[in-house]
Protein backbone atom coordinates (compact mmCIF):
# COMPACT_ATOMS: atom_id res chain seq x y z
CA UNK A 1 0.00 0.00 0.00
CA UNK A 2 1.10 3.34 -0.82
CA UNK A 3 -0.05 6.91 0.21
CA UNK A 4 0.13 9.87 -1.92
CA UNK A 5 0.40 13.35 -0.38
CA UNK A 6 0.87 16.33 -2.86
CA UNK A 7 1.25 19.78 -1.16
CA UNK A 8 2.42 23.14 -3.57
CA UNK A 9 3.09 26.59 -2.29
CA UNK A 10 5.41 29.38 -3.56
CA UNK A 11 8.57 28.13 -3.17
CA UNK A 12 7.72 24.30 -3.72
CA UNK A 13 5.45 21.26 -4.77
CA UNK A 14 6.22 18.44 -2.32
CA UNK A 15 4.90 14.98 -3.84
CA UNK A 16 5.28 12.67 -0.40
CA UNK A 17 5.58 8.92 -0.80
CA UNK A 18 4.18 6.59 2.62
CA UNK A 19 4.42 3.13 2.07
CA UNK A 20 5.94 0.06 -0.46
CA UNK A 21 6.83 1.86 -4.34
CA UNK A 22 5.90 -1.53 -5.91
CA UNK A 23 3.85 -2.99 -8.22
CA UNK A 24 0.35 -0.93 -9.06
CA UNK A 25 1.49 2.31 -6.93
CA UNK A 26 4.64 2.57 -9.55
CA UNK A 27 2.07 3.59 -12.03
CA UNK A 28 -0.12 5.42 -9.95
CA UNK A 29 2.67 7.55 -8.59
CA UNK A 30 3.37 8.01 -12.89
CA UNK A 31 0.18 9.13 -13.81
CA UNK A 32 0.13 11.24 -10.12
CA UNK A 33 3.39 13.18 -11.89
CA UNK A 34 2.70 13.75 -14.95
CA UNK A 35 -0.83 15.34 -13.71
CA UNK A 36 0.53 18.10 -11.63
CA UNK A 37 3.83 18.63 -14.15
CA UNK A 38 4.66 21.30 -14.74
CA UNK A 39 4.75 22.88 -12.02
CA UNK A 40 3.85 27.00 -11.51
CA UNK A 41 6.32 29.01 -12.87
CA UNK A 42 9.09 29.51 -10.22
CA UNK A 43 9.06 27.05 -8.63
CA UNK A 44 10.25 23.04 -8.63
CA UNK A 45 8.99 19.68 -7.62
CA UNK A 46 10.41 17.53 -4.64
CA UNK A 47 9.35 14.28 -3.90
CA UNK A 48 9.82 13.40 -0.15
CA UNK A 49 10.88 9.65 0.32
CA UNK A 50 11.20 9.72 4.01
CA UNK A 51 8.64 7.58 5.06
CA UNK A 52 8.86 4.98 1.99
CA UNK A 53 9.42 1.38 3.28
CA UNK A 54 10.44 -0.29 -0.47
CA UNK A 55 11.03 0.43 -3.76
CA UNK A 56 11.04 -2.08 -6.29
CA UNK A 57 13.39 -2.00 -9.33
CA UNK A 58 9.80 -0.71 -11.37
CA UNK A 59 9.78 2.10 -8.47
CA UNK A 60 13.34 2.71 -8.70
CA UNK A 61 13.31 2.72 -12.93
CA UNK A 62 10.48 5.81 -12.03
CA UNK A 63 12.21 7.67 -9.25
CA UNK A 64 15.27 7.70 -11.61
CA UNK A 65 13.43 8.90 -14.75
CA UNK A 66 11.83 11.78 -11.97
CA UNK A 67 15.39 12.71 -10.78
CA UNK A 68 16.82 13.00 -14.86
CA UNK A 69 12.96 15.20 -14.99
CA UNK A 70 14.34 17.43 -12.69
CA UNK A 71 12.74 16.40 -9.43
CA UNK A 72 14.65 16.39 -6.70
CA UNK A 73 14.24 13.03 -4.57
CA UNK A 74 15.10 13.36 -0.46
CA UNK A 75 15.12 11.11 2.41
CA UNK A 76 16.44 10.13 5.18
CA UNK A 77 17.63 6.42 6.75
CA UNK A 78 20.41 4.68 4.93
CA UNK A 79 18.82 2.31 2.88
CA UNK A 80 16.78 5.43 1.50
CA UNK A 81 19.85 8.06 1.30
CA UNK A 82 21.65 4.66 -0.47
CA UNK A 83 18.74 4.66 -3.13
CA UNK A 84 18.65 8.50 -3.81
CA UNK A 85 22.53 8.51 -4.63
CA UNK A 86 22.75 5.68 -6.34
CA UNK A 87 19.94 7.44 -8.72
CA UNK A 88 21.79 10.96 -8.52
CA UNK A 89 25.30 8.94 -9.42
CA UNK A 90 23.33 6.82 -12.31
CA UNK A 91 24.04 3.28 -10.59
CA UNK A 92 22.31 0.75 -11.68
CA UNK A 93 21.75 -0.71 -8.61
CA UNK A 94 21.90 -4.41 -9.84
CA UNK A 95 23.08 -6.73 -7.61
CA UNK A 96 22.28 -5.21 -4.11
CA UNK A 97 21.13 -6.24 -1.13
CA UNK A 98 18.50 -5.53 0.81
CA UNK A 99 19.30 -4.36 4.28
CA UNK A 100 19.20 -7.98 6.22
CA UNK A 101 22.47 -8.39 3.61
CA UNK A 102 20.64 -10.68 1.04
CA UNK A 103 21.40 -10.51 -2.35
CA UNK A 104 18.33 -10.14 -4.37
CA UNK A 105 20.07 -9.97 -8.10
CA UNK A 106 17.70 -6.75 -8.35
CA UNK A 107 17.47 -2.92 -7.54
CA UNK A 108 14.34 -3.77 -4.79
CA UNK A 109 15.56 -1.79 -1.44
CA UNK A 110 13.72 -2.38 1.85
CA UNK A 111 13.89 0.11 4.38
CA UNK A 112 14.70 -0.21 8.28
CA UNK A 113 10.33 0.48 8.36
CA UNK A 114 9.32 -2.39 6.20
Amino acid sequence: MMKITFCNNCESSVLKLEGRLTGPWVKELGKTWHSIAPTPEGSHLVLDLCEVTYVDSEGRKLLAEMHQAGVDLIGEGIMTNYLIEGIKHGHNGHGTKDQQGNGNGGDDIKSSRA
